[in-house]
């Protein structure tokens, strides 16, 4: 059944039969409307999924899916991620993305747990220093410690965010949920001001960053290697760019 809601037009699936089809022919699905429904609210894109997804009908693979549009390389968003991440995860980036998770980890909660006399130590809240914690031991690791340092909040506000993820996805306009657009303004304002800072440092044609794992302006190769590629993306400019950031975050 399809119906209309608002503005969105919605499709109800019922009965066994139906679901086990619609599974069973998943890989004729698209996905493209949710991502872009997803990245324009949740993440706060305004318009940066339909502008630089929508458009990208090549697929993920190197060679363009017969019959799409003629894109020039930059404009492939779908193959840019795609090859950025798993260029980026696997084999020695990904140690060096793993070895620096345990080490800071290690170092936020020497910082976060108290010294004790005895074996066993007081905490309050054992879930919220797990997840203080392990936010930003977890973000250093992939983006380097500026993030933090120009962002004393980030830490608090992600986790206010995290909370009102569920109304972001439900699309609840921001009249009726004042504090939910709120907190991901904040975090996107934050991402940006990173951004700032981290391309003021480095260049991109820098050739001693060949082969340079992690440092400390972008953090792991992924994000710089995600910078560069934004940078020719048809539509990516300084205040959209934030917004594929923090789904990674949130991610």
């Amino acid at each position: 059944m399809r119906f209309r809601l608002a503005n969105r037009k919605l499709t109800l699936i019922s009965g066994t039969s139906n679901v086990q089809a619609m599974f069973r022919g998943s890989r004729y699905l698209d996905s493209t409307e949710i991502i872009i429904i997803t990245v324009d609210n949740a993440f706060g894109g305004a318009g940066a999924g339909r502008e630089s997804y929508a458009r990208d009908d090549t697929g993920s693979r190197k060679e363009p899916l017969p019959g799409s549009r003629p894109l020039k390389m930059s404009d492939r968003i779908w193959y840019l991620q795609h090859k950025t991440v798993h260029t980026n995860l696997v084999g020695p980036p990904l140690v060096e993305i793993a070895d620096r998770f345990v080490q800071y980890m290690g170092e936020e909660l020497d910082r976060a747990i108290p010294a004790s006399q005895t074996d066993w130590v007081d905490v309050p809240d054992f879930y919220g220093l797990i997840q203080s914690t392990m936010f930003a031991a977890s973000t250093n690791a992939i983006y380097g410690p500026h993030l933090i340092r120009l962002n004393p909040d980030i830490n608090k506000d992600f986790w206010e965010y995290d909370y009102h993820i569920p109304t972001l996805f439900k699309l609840v306009p921001r009249l009726f949920a004042p504090k939910a657009y709120a907190v991901r303004d904040r975090l996107l304002t934050s991402i940006k001001k990173w951004h700032a800072h981290a391309r003021a440092h480095v260049d991109f044609n820098d050739p001693a960053l060949k082969d340079v794992a992690w440092e400390e302006f972008y953090g792991s190769r992924m994000m710089r290697d995600r910078a560069v590629d934004y940078t020719g993306v048809q539509g990516m400019t300084d205040t959209v760019r934030p917004t594929f950031d923090l789904g990674l975050i949130w991610a």
